[in-house]
């Protein structure tokens, strides 16, 4: 049996109708947590470790006004670790009440927003160069710092608005956003958007798109470098996706390069494998408006880079499979949105697109001549 049976099959609650009289948290901290560790690790998706620190800085945030730190970092834990798990199903295992439950897990989330910048942030100096040397010496790529690609985070919303609408996936008939991030070598997030629309209908609606800080900023951020992106994206200078058209002279340096190029990318796919299957409140997020989806979001991918930069090796065994996970397309059929400044036509318009593909022919001839040297 597990430290906290995590199997309720009910949606979350209205935490409004729950007794609110409780207005802080007993002195409580379930004995079991001192026993089995990986019994722990199971349930609450970190090491004690890991834990340990996360009370502390919690304890000093703004968003600590309890009596027992603890009990709320273990209690926010399970419900982004649990899918099933429901307000009502914390409010008895921790012994409080449904509504103080709520509050824990939006103070909990909200503490883990602030340390976003913190522990998602884009590579310099002595990192940027080790992610560079991990991709040259691993697949023969020079001057990539990280692989990127977008998948969809489910949700169910109270109340459907107009912002809502923008999130309507009508093939599947559900609700989703898009996570876009870039990841390193050691499956470390670097950069993070979390909530971005499915489609955008008008130009003036994708200038104030979540994609817009990667638009204005990352060829200067990327500063001479480049990420590797999947065929959702448009070629640019400092971003480097596959070959589409493979005909022509150079067919076999471009088959070469994509084989490379899909061996390099496969990263950012383990990357979300881990997150989700780790996180797995992810899997389908029940919550009242995006900006809260947002936050779950955001706090899951800050938990998922402190936990990989300290846990120092542990197995994977939360990477969920490959069919629980769904990688954007812009290409493919499996949703009938674009999504903007990520499909094929945005290449066209660039005016960086010869200068990449130039980028992009050199690697690929590289690659070619040491896969010819090597054989």
């Amino acid at each position: 049996m597990s430290l906290l049976d995590t199997q309720e099959s009910e949606l979350d609650t209205d935490p409004s109708t729950s007794d609110a009289s409780e207005v802080y948290l007993p002195q409580y901290l379930p004995l079991e947590i001192v026993g089995y560790d990986r019994e722990f690790f199971q349930t609450f998706r970190v090491t004690k470790k890991v834990y340990s620190y996360i009370v502390g800085r919690f304890e000093r945030s703004m968003h600590f006004k309890y009596r027992e730190s603890a009990k709320c970092v273990l209690l926010g834990l399970n419900y982004l670790g649990h899918q099933t798990t429901t307000y009502s199903g914390l409010a008895k295992r921790f012994n409080v009440s449904a509504a103080t439950a709520s509050q824990i897990v939006d103070d909990f989330t909200g503490f883990l927003g602030e340390l976003f910048y913190q522990f998602i942030k884009w590579p310099t100096g002595s990192r940027r160069q080790s992610n560079i040397r991990k991709f040259r010496k691993r697949h023969n790529i020079p001057n990539v710092i990280g692989c990127m690609s977008a998948c969809y985070i489910r949700f169910t919303p109270s109340k459907i608005t107009d912002e809502i609408s923008q999130y309507r996936d009508v093939k599947n008939c559900c609700y989703a956003s898009l996570l876009q991030a870039i990841c390193d070598t050691d499956l470390i997030f670097f950069y993070v958007l979390g909530g971005c629309p499915l489609e955008s209908s008008t130009e003036a609606n994708s200038q104030v798109n979540l994609t817009d800080p990667l638009r204005k900023y990352a060829r200067e951020w990327c500063n001479g470098v480049s990420v590797l992106g999947d065929e959702s994206y448009p070629l640019r200078p400092w971003l480097l996706t596959p070959y589409k058209q493979m005909a022509g002279d150079d067919y076999h340096s471009k088959v070469s390069y994509n084989e490379v190029h899909s061996c390099a990318t496969s990263y950012i796919k383990s990357a979300f494998r881990l997150l989700i299957g780790r996180f797995q409140r992810l899997k389908l997020i029940r919550r009242k408006d995006m900006q809260s989806v947002r936050t779950i979001v955001h706090a899951c991918c800050v938990l998922h880079n402190i936990s990989r930069s300290m846990e120092n090796g542990l197995p994977m065994e939360f990477m969920t499979s490959d069919d629980e996970i769904s990688l954007y397309n812009g290409n493919n059929n499996n949703c009938n949105h674009g999504v903007a400044g990520i499909n094929g036509n945005d290449m066209e318009i660039s005016p960086d697109a010869y200068e990449a593909e130039l980028l992009r022919e050199a690697v690929a001839n590289n690659l070619y001549k040491i896969k010819q040297n090597s054989s």
